[in-house]
């Protein structure tokens, strides 16, 4: 059965994805400053929600990389379809292999990453990769983050609040220094339980810190939420 998602400016189907649209990754869209980026690459475009709202917030060319052959048939529809079809590129291939050949550099990048670390597996081998780390752990992220990112550029992340600091000692290591972090809580009386992390390669003065709940207690949308999705939710 197609499955599919109206925004404001675009659609998205993701039917044949393995991973399914989520709201992590349109909060970690919406977050995400590209700035002045010429070129911006998606890392794990699955259905090509992130492409699509860098492409709705820039003028850059921006570049997909999907492993899973499914996955990358949907972007590359996806893509196709949308207005901005002319500056959305997919890659189906790994983000390992794709550094190595890669001579580009990029203002932005963008990861919604396989973050559940040595956690039961799901016999399907494809929501496996899409939701494990067994192909794409944060070393291996870190190292082709740190290859592909331009010398001002930033990479931009979402994982559990449990993760967190496992995210950023890696990074780290890699030479690549926390600039900004948004703490994401349900409700405000809550514990944040994910985190919005940007990174690059000079350290920062200062960290800009910034908070996010998501619904009041009575279950409406908070204003800081609304008016940072206001650009794509209907």
């Amino acid at each position: 059965m197609k499955t599919l998602f109206t925004f404001r400016e675009f659609t998205v189907c993701d039917s044949h994805c393995a991973m399914k649209l989520t709201s992590d990754a349109v909060l970690l869209g919406a977050v995400t400053n590209p700035g002045d980026a010429k070129r911006i690459l998606d890392i794990g475009t699955g259905c090509g929600i992130l492409a699509l709202m860098l492409a709705q917030k820039s003028n850059a060319i921006i570049d997909a990389v999907e492993i899973e052959d499914e996955s990358a048939r949907q972007a590359e529809q996806n893509f196709r379809e949308s207005k901005w079809h002319g500056r959305i590129n997919i890659f189906q291939t790994s983000i390992q292999k794709y550094a190595v050949e890669c001579n580009k550099k990029y203002d932005c990048i963008i990861c919604n990453p396989p973050y559940f670390h040595g956690q039961l597996t799901c016999p399907d081998k494809i929501k496996t990769t899409a939701k494990h780390n067994t192909r794409l752990n944060f070393e291996e992220l870190s190292g082709c983050v740190s290859k592909l990112l331009s010398a001002k550029g930033a990479f931009w992340t979402i994982v559990p609040l449990t993760e967190s600091k496992r995210l950023l000692t890696t990074f780290l290591k890699a030479g690549l220094f926390c600039s900004q972090t948004c703490h994401i809580s349900d409700k405000k009386e809550n514990e944040p339980n994910r985190i919005v992390v940007a990174f690059s390669h000079n350290p920062p003065q200062q960290p800009i810190l910034k908070e996010l709940f998501l619904k009041y207690q009575d279950g409406k949308q908070s204003e800081d939420f609304k008016s940072l999705t206001k650009d794509f939710y209907l």
